[in-house]
């Protein structure tokens, strides 16, 4: 009833009733930038539509059409007429649906709820409510197709922010990996696994591990990181022993997922001669946690069997907690 009330009080036409069509997204911009995208000429134009214009106040418009040879007020144009609006945090619209679109004549009786809310300085979380569908298999058809709109809108306003892919690098071939270096295997390999939470964005934890900016801004060692398939994952915690004997010198990339996780092979550290030319494995992942900030899991297996074996399980049982640590800390500085 309170939402029939507030559509009569700012004259959205009579509705059909309050099914809601609903999609999110997290945004790598600050909230400044994404409320730019949605209420200014350029931005809209940027990811949205090629051509748009924007009159920003309660009763102006947004028009946009898809054709750009069209043009504004050409065949194909949408009018949307602006109901309300806070700064960076709402806007409110129910729109005109053009000629050419008759069959989707219906969706005038709805409107949409544009929803900003800053998660950090460099992270947005973007709600966009569609509201006032009605029941019945033309609703049903209606639906169905603002579904599909809707939710390549939204991927657009996220690709329009997502950071730049990597250039491909042009070095010298990644080294073949040597399977026979890897002691175990099979679904009851020995392993154990740590889970650590980060106050940092996933796609920013996920760069202090995987790269060697990243470790030495973090932790504060020196690295060689590599992240392709075979490339160099070869850690140097200390810099005054001899070369092959500073860290995980010759462990290598098997895998990874770009912002989500990587799995590299691991050796023993020199004191544990034996098991030091052999491979065990790390797979380190990142998810957004429900309470905020990043999920970090780590899991490192493929340990051998026998007293050696036995020691490192212990050892890195006990090292890796100290290093997801000072991951952690160093996003508190």
């Amino acid at each position: 009833m309170r939402t029939v009330l507030i559509a009569a009080l700012i004259g959205v036409p009579a509705l059909a009733g309050e099914r809601t069509l609903r999609c999110d997204a997290v945004v790598d911009a600050p909230v400044a930038k994404v409320w730019e995208a949605f209420t200014t000429k350029p931005g809209v134009e940027s990811w949205m539509v090629p051509v748009a214009e924007i009159d920003l106040r309660v009763g102006g418009t947004l028009k946009t059409n898809y054709n750009k040879e069209a043009g504004v007020g050409g065949p194909g144009t949408i009018v949307h007429h602006i109901l309300a609006y806070e700064p960076e945090r709402m806007f409110a619209a129910r729109f005109d649906v053009p000629a050419e679109n008759s069959p989707l004549k219906l969706a005038e009786k709805t409107w949409w709820v544009v929803r900003l809310e800053p998660i950090d300085s460099t992270h947005t979380h973007v709600w966009h409510s569609m509201v006032g569908f009605g029941d019945g298999p033309e609703w049903d058809d209606v639906y169905a197709k603002f579904e599909k709109g809707n939710n390549w809108t939204m991927q657009q306003l996220v690709k329009k922010f997502a950071p730049a892919e990597p250039k491909a690098k042009s070095g010298p071939p990644a080294v073949a990996i040597d399977s026979a270096l890897f002691v175990s295997g099979g679904p009851d390999v020995r392993q154990f696994v740590i889970e650590e939470h980060v106050d940092a964005a996933p796609q920013d934890v996920f760069k202090a591990y995987t790269t060697s900016e990243g470790w030495k801004s973090r932790l504060g060692v020196e690295s060689k990181i590599d992240l392709r398939i075979g490339g160099p994952f070869e850690i140097y915690f200390s810099m005054t022993p001899p070369p092959g004997e500073r860290g995980s010198e010759g462990c290598q990339v098997l895998a990874y997922s770009p912002g989500e996780s990587v799995t590299h092979s691991w050796n023993a550290p020199p004191k544990f001669a034996s098991a030091r030319t052999k491979r065990t494995w790390v797979q380190f992942s990142v998810r957004e946690d429900a309470k905020g900030g990043t999920l970090v899991r780590l899991v490192h297996a493929g340990f051998g069997a026998g007293e050696e074996w036995d020691q490192v399980y212990e050892y890195f049982k006990n090292a890796w907690p100290r290093v997801l640590d000072g991951l952690r800390e160093s996003f508190r500085k």
